[in-house]
């Protein structure tokens, strides 16, 4: 009897998370990435969903001014499924060009030591355990979809050097892949400093 309890209730649980998730069509994209433990390979559209989350967390933070008559318009809004594609487009193309131009991938000791000095250097250590949250605290994802875009940018910025990178970069961007081969490497998440 306790058997058929126990099964019953997981049924229930099961049956509740379906309701939440199929409400939500990010957090299904998102449980269906984690339950998948032997492929970490994240495509364009895990990217893109990822990407959103993150962007949900830095509107939420956004504050709308006082002197605005109208209610904080949504994310959807101000920043279309368009934009977010474009940004995680923009970001695997500026991580080519580091290879392509300067003959200087990503590695992931590097975006190691990304996570590592925005742990350290956040002067908002909240938003960014908020962040991390949005990403399942998951050290891979953050590496990615968190600490590959700023490091990509920081990088080619200094090495491009004080010519109009971006002049420049409006100039190659379209010409350079977004797929990528995100390196293996086993990343940690370090304490983030208060």
């Amino acid at each position: 009897m306790k058997k058929l309890t126990r099964l019953a209730l997981l049924f229930a649980v099961l049956l509740t998370l379906g309701a939440v998730q199929s409400q939500h069509p990010v957090i299904v994209a998102a449980t269906q990435i984690r339950r998948d433990e032997d492929n970490r390979t994240l495509t364009f559209a895990d990217r893109v969903t990822y990407q959103r989350a993150i962007e949900e967390v830095y509107w939420k933070h956004r504050i709308w001014p006082e002197h605005n008559p109208g209610p904080k318009p949504t994310l959807d809004t101000v920043l279309p499924a368009q934009a977010i594609k474009a940004r995680v487009e923009d970001s695997l193309r500026l991580s080519n060009a580091l290879e392509v131009y300067w003959r200087q991938a990503i590695t992931g000791a590097q975006l190691q030591a990304e996570i590592e000095r925005q742990a350290q250097d956040s002067r908002q250590p909240e938003v960014l355990r908020e962040l991390w949250v949005a990403l399942h605290n998951d050290p891979q994802l953050i590496a990615e979809t968190l600490a590959r875009p700023a490091l990509a940018e920081r990088l080619a910025r200094n090495w491009y050097g004080d010519r109009s990178f971006d002049e420049w970069w409006r100039s190659v961007a379209a010409d350079l892949p977004v797929t990528l081969t995100a390196p293996a490497y086993s990343y940690k998440l370090p304490q983030i400093a208060t």
